[in-house]
């Protein structure tokens, strides 16, 4: 395939930084390699010998890779708006760690002579298989895509800034923080710029003009679905975690990020014990020919949505002199999820906006899956990225 990928990011749209011209909206990609099917290393570990087993990545070398994020792509399909949307109270979250119930751990069943193995990696094998012929005549399809870091756990940036990085001098940096012990106030904050952006039904194998990129004011449906997720499960694992659940595009699209900084700033004065603030997103990669990607691993035995860390900068002029502290805490987290999870980080973005992430001491953007996963894709990665979170602040980052 030689297919262009547009890469339709929430991340693009209407920072107080951008100029809203067409340059600051399509930027170039750096080419992607071409890649027959290749297999990773999935490790078992516990009382079982170390098995290798490969899994299928089907990779796309396109002959160019850009951005691009019109108003018209963004809300071509959306849902008719209702009559009423709920303006909540940006400050409703408690100042106390939320009640949830326990996680049941997910156990495998496997035996002394590892027969378990093959069926992992026939899962794998299977996992970007694709069936043109499914698709109901008159749609675009969805099809799975391997967009990981490349490299065999290399870390890897997008650097679509000025600036000069060297991304693994940022993973091997000292700790700047002390181990997080707990506490009664809240540490980490989670938002949502774009809380309407939502996820491709199950089953689901193509698409319609008339439903290009799904939203929802659902929020068991959209972003805010996956963000409580990882507010339990952060304090499930003692990192004290509140969540707006405000939609901050849900009245316009324009305008989204001046209002998500208004509410961080209103969380910032009530805890001002927070010290990361975590906006959740999700991605929309189309290609040219309209085929929607739907990028994907399978972590800890199940089908999960990839993940793409976006870290702000200075580099179009907002005032922001910490960034490289929140982008060594991008690195560390993107060596943890590699060494943990091969295929379910993408590479890490490096953007010259700062998405309002000057606010707080510590900020990312993650975009959890795209447009063509499905909800229970993204909750799979959610509760990955969630523990992988408490283990680097809980240890001082």
């Amino acid at each position: 395939m030689n297919d262009q990928l547009i890469v339709v990011s929430g991340i693009e749209e209407l920072t107080p930084e951008d100029s809203f011209s067409e340059t600051a909206k399509k930027t170039t990609r750096k080419k992607w390699p071409t890649a027959a099917r290749r297999f990773a290393s999935v490790i078992l570990s516990m009382n079982f010998a170390l098995s290798a087993v490969f899994y299928a990545a089907h990779n796309t070398e396109p002959s160019k890779l850009y951005e691009g994020a019109t108003y018209g792509i963004f809300f071509g399909g959306m849902l008719n708006k209702p009559a009423q949307v709920q303006n909540a109270d940006p400050i409703t979250a408690p100042s106390h760690p939320v009640s949830a119930d326990p996680i049941t751990p997910e156990t495998k069943e496997t035996t002394e002579d590892n027969s378990a193995v093959p069926t992992i990696a026939e899962a794998f094998l299977k996992l970007y298989e694709y069936d043109l012929s499914l698709v109901p005549e008159g749609l675009y399809p969805i099809i799975p895509y391997d967009l990981s870091s490349e490299g065999d756990g290399e870390l890897k940036l997008y650097n679509d800034t000025s600036l000069s990085v060297d991304i693994n001098e940022y993973a091997v940096a000292e700790q700047t923080e002390k181990g997080y012990t707990g506490s009664e106030e809240p540490l980490v904050l989670i938002i949502h710029t774009h809380g309407t952006e939502a996820y491709s039904e199950d089953g689901v194998y193509g698409y319609s003009d008339t439903y290009n990129v799904p939203r929802s004011y659902d929020v068991t449906k959209n972003v805010v679905a996956i963000g409580r997720i990882m507010t339990r499960i952060m304090n499930e694992n003692g990192v004290n975690t509140v969540q707006c659940d405000v939609m901050h595009d849900a009245e316009s699209y324009l305008g989204a990020y001046e209002r998500s900084a208004a509410t961080i700033k209103d969380y910032l004065e009530r805890y001002p014990s927070i010290k990361y603030v975590f906006d959740v997103h999700r991605d929309s990669v189309l290609m040219e020919d309209k085929t929607k990607t739907r990028p994907v691993t399978i972590a800890n035995g199940k089908t999960a949505a990839q993940i793409m860390t976006v870290a702000g900068t200075d580099d179009l002029g907002t005032y922001y002199p910490h960034w490289e502290e929140s982008l060594k805490l991008a690195a560390k987290l993107q060596v943890e999820l590699n060494s943990d999870h091969l295929g379910l980080a993408r590479a890490i973005c490096l953007r010259g906006s700062s998405y309002n992430q000057e606010l707080a001491p510590y900020s990312l953007l993650f975009e959890v899956g795209s447009c063509g996963n499905t909800i229970s894709e993204a909750t799979a990665a959610a509760e990955i990225l969630a523990k992988q979170l408490c283990d680097l602040i809980k240890n001082g980052w």
